[in-house]
């Protein structure tokens, strides 16, 4: 059982890593404003300033990865790997527009 909570850790501890690498880079291109919600016509309604936006990332998966801590669910390690992606893919698309 220990073996499986290492690799948990281990798995968890990455995950976290490359959110805070990848926060690092995205801090440098996104703008100061950042859109968080967009109106059907694609105007923007909200707006989040960079700093809070990009502490988002490394936190959003790193909370989704500690449900499953107990229990070595490694489901809760995919879907914190999918919100890492999720919110990657949505800066990247920010960044790009912007």
């Amino acid at each position: 059982m220990t073996f499986f909570i290492g690799k948990y850790k281990t798995s968890l501890a990455l995950i976290t890593l490359s959110a805070l690498i990848l926060a690092g880079i995205f801090w440098w291109f996104l703008p100061a404003a950042v859109p968080m919600q967009w109106a059907a016509d694609g105007s923007v309604n909200y707006t989040l300033s960079k700093n809070l936006a990009v502490l988002i990332l490394p936190l959003l998966p790193l909370i989704i990865g500690l449900q499953g801590w107990h229990k070595t669910d490694y489901k809760f390690l995919l879907y914190a790997g999918i919100a890492l992606l999720g919110i990657s893919g949505i800066f990247l698309m920010i960044i790009v527009s912007s």
